[in-house]
């Protein structure tokens, strides 16, 4: 309690005889001459004493007394409590940086002592997450609550991270060779979504034998072909975005059991019975009789379905391509699946990665590492399966080919031009060049240029493009004393490169504020002295650091042989109070 306090004694070491009273004496030690006594019976060892100042130094001593007389006085001191209430203030300088990447390191100043109102208990920061833009806030707390927060919150971008496994991993077809998995994204990507990753192989080898499929980030399904019937498989299924691989979802899953095959049939033949056409050709094939024992009857009779058409490209860039086709024109049957392979047209087929795909799906994008393009000319095969009453070779299915050339190389990350001119508005950057060369395909035309400012999570481009074989520019309408960074993309005649690495942070100087002091008070202080009192421009007016000031002042009404102004330099400082004071001191009377 900060208003009272108890005094507790025991009996003194030799009491000489009964001991019939105590006397307590205390007073405040401003004031040694205002005592106040209070008078007890023997058996009392302790007392209550109220009413007393905050924070403030006391001084008390007891006397003990048997029938013989009074015994010496014992003193101590002591000091009243503070009385606790919410801080009126918030913490100052408040400071957020990015530590590791699910941290942010949070700094501050602490409150002004006469705005504490109690002893501090705490600072209170909220959880983070990666790949989150925050808006940080810092108030200090005592006993009894916490006081305001800082009054312009602090922006911070937490930085990517491997996503978190996918989530809702099930099976939604399971057939004796077939299966079909199924997710949903992570909870927490930690980033863009870059690819998925599936994997497969039996639960009961090495998975060195693994088969890995890699897919685009809109696909949250994969169907797996050709397994063998009644056997156990592993699955797993992880996400991937621009930091890496995240962790992986495991299931496992039993193929049903086998099927009795359909016989083979016999090779076709043209019916000479039937009458010849121009547009048409009947053919005859020579059949069993049905038996009742037949575990696989013959129900229908198919053939082979078409090319599919349409096949065509709908992105192309360095590291990534879409491509895109249409059902065939005589599917001939249900389809049941198609597949993609491509390679590089420089190496043998059997480097071709292979893809097996829904039949309800008309698109796929390959992708490549992010610092190598997937190939430079290829090819792209597109197959698909049939459902049949007997399982053909793939190999005799119609085929769509398609011829590739991906060509932008990757830009390089853009640094800062020291040999142009610093400014306050502006920020030269330079990126190294490659000579013209007669025999490119696929030449740098244009380069386009974004910058993002520091605490803001987007990216603005630069209106104007520049020429492809320009190997620098100056990037105008900056704010002064702020931080950027700077990225770069090459465009081409017919597709454009990825993103450059982004470059470090580079800074614009300091300028003179952009905005007056306000709503400046002068009232009297003393015989010759005037306060004066102003309100501070926004921080983000300051263009730089730290800011002082000038007043000038003179007499009022001018007297006739006193006209010029006197001006004082108030030095800079980078923790000006929302409404800062100065005292003007040795004023004419």
């Amino acid at each position: 309690m900060f208003n009272g306090a108890v005094v507790v004694w025991d009996l003194p070491e030799h009491p000489n005889g009964v001991i019939t009273r105590f006397v307590v004496r205390y007073w405040n030690d401003a004031f040694p001459t205002d005592i106040t006594v209070q008078e007890f019976e023997g058996s009392q060892r302790n007392l209550t004493i109220e009413g007393l100042s905050p924070s403030t130094h006391y001084t008390v001593d007891i006397m003990a007394s048997t029938i013989k007389g009074d015994g010496p006085r014992e003193e101590t001191k002591f000091e009243s409590g503070v009385p606790p209430g919410v801080p009126s203030g918030p913490p100052r300088n408040v400071r957020a940086d990015v530590d590791g990447k699910r941290g942010v390191m949070v700094q501050w100043d602490s409150v002004d002592d006469e705005q504490k109102n109690g002893n501090i208990r705490g600072y209170e920061v909220t959880g983070l997450r990666a790949f989150t833009s925050y808006l940080v806030y810092a108030s200090a707390c005592t006993i009894v609550g916490c006081g305001p927060e800082n009054r312009v919150p602090v922006v911070v971008l937490t930085p990517e991270d491997v996503p978190d496994v996918p989530t809702g991993v099930s099976f939604s077809l399971i057939s004796e060779n077939e299966v079909r998995l199924k997710w949903t994204p992570p909870e927490n990507p930690n980033g863009k979504i870059k690819s998925y990753y599936v994997s497969y192989w039996k639960s009961s080898e090495d998975r060195s034998s693994a088969i890995r499929a890699p897919l685009s980030s809109t696909l949250l399904f994969f169907t797996a072909n050709g397994l063998e019937p009644n056997k156990k498989y592993t699955f797993t299924v992880q996400a991937e975005n621009s930091v890496g691989l995240g962790p992986e979802a495991l299931v496992e899953v039993v193929t049903t059991s086998v099927r009795v095959p359909v016989h083979a049939p016999p090779m076709p033949t043209r019916n000479d019975t039937a009458r010849y056409g121009a547009e048409n050709i009947a053919i005859r094939w020579d059949t069993e009789p049905a038996r009742e024992d037949d575990d696989a009857p013959v129900r229908f009779v198919q053939v082979f379905p078409d090319v599919p058409t349409g096949v065509s490209f709908s992105l192309i860039s360095e590291n990534e391509v879409r491509l895109k086709w249409t059902p065939p024109e005589n599917p001939n049957g249900k389809i049941k699946s198609y597949y993609v392979s491509y390679w590089k047209s420089s190496e043998d087929r059997s480097s071709a990665i292979r893809a097996p795909l829904s039949s309800t799906l008309l698109f796929f994008t390959a992708n490549g590492e992010s610092a190598t393009p997937i190939f430079t000319t290829a090819f792209l095969a597109t197959t698909y399966e049939h459902f049949f009453n007997r399982k053909y070779s793939l190999s005799k299915l119609p085929i769509s080919y398609l011829l590739l050339t991906v060509p932008v190389h990757a830009p390089p990350m853009p640094t800062r031009n020291d040999t142009a001119r610093y400014g306050a508005e502006s920020i030269a950057i330079r990126w190294d060049t490659e000579p013209a060369r007669e025999d490119d395909d696929a030449p740098v035309r244009f380069v386009q240029v974004e910058y993002q400012k520091s605490n803001r999570d987007d990216w603005t481009p630069v209106e104007k493009l520049i020429s492809g074989q320009d190997g620098g520019a100056v990037i105008l309408r900056l704010v002064p004393n702020s931080d950027y960074r700077f990225r770069i993309r090459y465009l081409g005649d017919n597709s454009q490169s990825v993103w450059s690495a982004e470059s470090d942070w580079m800074k614009t100087l300091p300028a003179q504020p952009s905005a007056a002091p306000a709503s400046l008070t002068a009232s009297p202080y003393d015989s010759t002295s005037l306060l004066l009192q102003w309100n501070s421009p926004l921080r983000e007016a300051w263009n730089a650091d730290a800011i002082g000031y000038w007043v000038a002042f003179r007499e009022y009404p001018l007297s006739a042989d006193n006209d010029t102004w006197t001006t004082v330099e108030i030095p800079a400082n980078s923790t000006w109070p929302e409404r800062p004071q100065y005292l003007l001191h040795n004023l004419a009377r």
